[in-house]
């Protein structure tokens, strides 16, 4: 009967020990797999979750406190067509939600020629909006830095030009330049006038959102280039 029990014994205890090292086995496995998600979910999110390509394009998606950016390096090219650096450009919209906006802009092709003024025209009538000055700024600053381009504003009402000592332009007047008006409408979009005379219209303030598809449309065609062996 001594030795029953005794038999009884070890194998219980065997027993015993191998569930426990089942689950010291267990425990460790979830550990070193907690350690491997708290190591590499802020890889996987930067470079799968906030990171995409739009128009042959790598975005970023980063924040600074409340603002979301959209950021991307665009190839720029020397006099030989050789890759010679990058323009950097933050967005402050997701590309891919601007598709929404419709355009009518043939092959996406925006013409301008450096050599003439490239005015920003808008109608002083139009809504005034809280990203009205950022959204203007900004695509100054992206036609003049990156486009390499003499950017000037103006207005499209005569009288308002004269009271205010601004430049009154219009697509009939200045033929020979670059003319982008802006106004503010019942539908957000984009339309091309004449040869060189682009329409910008913006509903519900959503001049940021036009601006930058219009940036979008001048990308999409410039990285084309690129598609060439």
């Amino acid at each position: 009967m001594a030795k029953k029990k005794t038999k009884k014994r070890k194998v219980l205890k065997v027993s015993l020990n191998k569930k426990q090292s089942k689950q010291v086995l267990w425990i460790v496995i979830l550990m070193i797999a907690l350690i491997l998600i708290v190591l590499l979910t802020p890889y996987i999110i930067k470079t799968y979750i906030n990171s995409f390509v739009y128009n042959k394009l790598d975005f970023q998606k980063t924040q600074l406190g409340d603002i979301k950016f959209y950021s991307t390096k665009i190839p720029v090219t020397n006099l030989d067509g050789e890759v010679s650096g990058s323009y950097s450009l933050n967005f402050r919209n997701d590309p891919r939600e601007l598709e929404s906006i419709g355009y009518d802009v043939p092959n996406n092709q925006v013409i301008f020629k450096k050599e003439n003024v490239t005015y920003i025209s808008f109608n002083p009538d139009m809504q005034v909006c809280e990203d009205n000055g950022i959204a203007l700024i900004n695509f100054a600053s992206f036609l003049r830095d990156f486009g390499n381009l003499e950017i000037s504003s103006a207005v499209t009402d005569y009288d308002y030009s004269k009271e205010n000592n601004l430049s009154f332009v219009t697509c009939e007047i200045s033929p020979d330049n670059t003319v982008i008006l802006l106004d503010s409408g019942e539908k957000t979009e984009i339309k091309r006038i004449s040869k060189k005379c682009y329409q910008i219209t913006y509903a519900d303030c959503e001049i940021l959102p036009a601006t930058e598809k219009f940036i979008l449309i001048i990308l999409k065609d410039y990285m084309t280039y690129f598609d060439r062996d």
